[in-house]
C-alpha cells in the first residue's frame, strides 16, 4: 500500500469510525485543534448525506417528522457508509434498513421509502418510444390473441398496505398529510415516467392481474383469460389495453 493510500484510509477511518489515530497527521492551531478540524469535516460529511436523503425521500421526512427523519438518516449513515461516487444511488438500501430497524411504525416507514425509491428509478429510467393505438390497430383481428407487449423501461409495480402515496402527494403539494392508515389488504400500485414526470396510480385487482401477466410475457389471449371473471373479458382486456397505451406504458408489440 502506498503512503497516499494509507493516508486516505486513515482519514476515511476517522470520518466513518471516529478513529483518533489519524489526528497526529493533521496540523492543529491554538484556535482549532486537529481533532476539531477533523470533527468539522466528519460532521459536514454526515450533514450532506442527510441532506441528500431528504431530497430523495420527502414523503418519508413528512411521515417521520424532521427530527425523527434526521435520526433515522444518521442511523442509516452509520450502518451503511456510502460507497457511491454519485450520491443519487446512496439511499437505495434505506427501505430494507428501515424494515428491520425495530422503530415504531417501521413497516410504514419502509413502505414509504420503497415507494419513493421506485419513483426516483422511474424518473431516471431510459426513454423509449411508446406503443400507439395505431400500432395495435394495424394488427389483423385474428392475430390479437397472440399479441405480446413490452413495457416502458420506467414501469415499476409494487403493493402497499399503507396510504403512503397519499402522504407523499400531500407533502409535495405543501398540504397537510392524511393520517397514516393500514389497509386490510395490500393495494397494487403502478409507477412509470411520462412527459418527464414520475407518475403513479392504484390498480383494481383484475387490472393488476392482467398487467402482471403482461409483464411476465403473456399474450393478449392469456390476459383476457386473467379477467375472465368479468361479464365480457375481451372487452375489459381491450379497455385496459387502451388505457395502458394512453399512459405510455407499452413500448413493443
Amino acid at each position: 500500500m502506498t503512503a497516499l493510500a494509507r493516508l486516505q484510509r486513515g482519514f476515511q477511518s476517522n470520518v466513518l469510525q471516529g478513529d483518533r489515530c489519524f489526528e497526529h497527521k493533521v496540523a492543529g492551531t491554538a484556535r482549532v485543534s486537529a481533532a476539531r478540524r477533523l470533527a468539522i469535516y466528519s460532521g459536514a460529511y454526515r450533514a450532506r448525506l442527510v441532506e441528500a436523503l431528504g431530497k430523495d425521500y420527502p414523503g418519508l421526512r413528512a411521515l417521520a417528522g424532521q427530527a425523527r427523519f434526521e435520526r433515522l438518516a444518521n442511523e442509516y449513515i452509520a450502518a451503511c457508509p456510502s460507497s457511491f461516487p454519485n450520491l443519487r444511488w446512496y439511499g437505495g438500501e434505506l427501505a430494507a434498513f428501515l424494515g428491520v430497524s425495530g422503530h415504531r411504525r417501521a413497516a410504514a416507514l419502509a413502505e414509504m421509502a420503497a415507494f419513493e425509491w421506485q419513483l426516483g428509478l422511474a424518473f431516471d429510467a431510459a426513454d423509449a418510444a411508446p406503443l400507439t393505438t395505431d400500432d395495435i390497430a394495424g394488427v389483423p383481428p385474428e392475430e390479437w390473441p397472440r399479441m405480446r407487449f413490452g413495457t416502458h423501461p420506467s414501469v415499476r409495480r409494487l403493493s402497499l398496505r399503507y396510504n403512503v402515496p397519499a402522504i407523499r402527494s400531500a407533502s409535495e403539494d405543501g398540504a397537510t398529510p392524511p393520517t397514516l392508515r393500514r389497509g386490510s389488504a395490500p393495494i397494487a400500485w403502478l409507477i412509470w415516467q411520462q412527459d418527464l414526470t414520475a407518475r403513479f396510480r392504484s390498480l383494481e385487482r383484475d387490472e393488476a392481474r392482467a398487467f402482471d401477466a403482461l409483464m411476465r410475457g403473456a399474450d393478449f389471449g392469456e390476459i383476457c383469460a386473467g379477467v375472465s371473471d368479468c361479464t365480457e373479458p375481451a372487452l375489459r382486456a381491450a379497455v385496459l389495453l387502451k388505457g395502458w397505451t394512453a399512459d405510455g406504458l407499452l413500448t413493443g408489440l
